[in-house]
């Protein structure tokens, strides 16, 4: 090869060309939300327990004051001053409702009501009293004929020495129910789950031992039960738990009112039995009629 004939350029020289780098500025990053579900709850609930009514507002109260004690203690938790409220009317909730509660719980019209309303409950749901009953008429009620069992206010001429037919009910020979309520009122039903007709209504007086016989050879003389008649039952009867002088009775009922049929009358009559009593039941005789009436204790 002829070097002479080689021509060689130099390729030409560039200046490298510098570039800043591009530096982003620095940004703080952004600390994350807190919660403040708590805060706005606690303070919803304070509210509402201000404002309820029927004394329900304590519930409220005290959820909200919960809910607004954990909002401030914790760290996760936000709106702090949003729970401080919370708190405050939680806490101003309960305090109220405590109040309100106090002096209807003392007032004598709300303990009255609450003694009658509860006392017609139950006895609606047991046919029984509670400890609340006083002796009220209303609570013989019958919405669906207008019927109450009065009391009588007289006083009668013969006390009672025995107490096992007051607040007591009986199942009598023919399956029908009669109540002796405390007041010294009854209810007769034919029908004991039928409270809405055949009833008879109205007040009582029982008579035992020697009130009874005395009452039964005095007044009550013209049904010929005598003195003599008695001595020699309980002679023949000797020994007997049920058929000696202490439980002698006599059953007066004064019939006031009476639904038969879904007919409603108000007619006062009075009825007069006679014969034996204890705790067990009584076995006795209309005195009208002469028909055996024998009621069998419900426990």
């Amino acid at each position: 090869m002829d070097n002479n004939n080689f021509n060689y350029q130099q390729p030409p020289y560039q200046q490298p060309q510098y570039q800043q780098p591009q530096y982003q500025p620095y940004q703080q990053p952004e600390p994350p939300k807190k919660k403040q579900g708590l805060a706005i709850a606690s303070l919803i609930l304070g509210i509402v327990g201000l404002t309820i009514c029927c004394c329900m507002g304590i519930i409220p109260g005290i959820i909200g004051l919960i809910l607004g004690i954990i909002a401030v203690a914790s760290k996760q938790q936000g709106g702090k001053g949003m729970a401080i409220g919370g708190i405050i009317t939680s806490a101003l909730a309960i305090l109220v409702n405590i109040i309100l509660i106090v002096a209807m719980v003392n007032d004598e019209d709300f303990q009255e009501g609450f003694r009658e309303g509860f006392e017609e409950s139950y006895y609606e749901q047991t046919g029984e009293h509670s400890s609340f009953y006083e002796g009220d008429d209303d609570y013989y009620y019958n919405d669906d004929y207008d019927l109450y069992a009065y009391t009588d206010d007289d006083e009668d001429d013969y006390t009672s020495s025995g107490d096992h037919f007051w607040g007591t009910n009986y199942t009598c020979g023919d399956d029908s129910t009669i109540y002796f309520f405390a007041d010294g009122t009854f209810a007769w039903y034919l029908d004991a789950e039928d409270w809405t007709d055949n009833i008879k209504a109205g007040t009582y007086t029982v008579v035992f031992g020697a009130d009874a016989r005395e009452l039964l050879t005095t007044d009550l003389a013209e049904y010929g039960v005598t003195a003599e008649e008695l001595d020699d039952f309980n002679a023949r009867n000797a020994g007997s738990e049920l058929y000696n002088e202490e439980n002698l009775t006599v059953l007066i009922l004064n019939t006031e009112e009476v639904i038969l049929d879904g007919e409603y009358y108000t007619d006062p009559y009075t009825t007069y039995y006679y014969g034996y009593s204890n705790e067990e039941g009584f076995d006795g005789a209309n005195m009208d009629s002469g028909n055996y009436a024998t009621f069998y204790t419900n426990y």
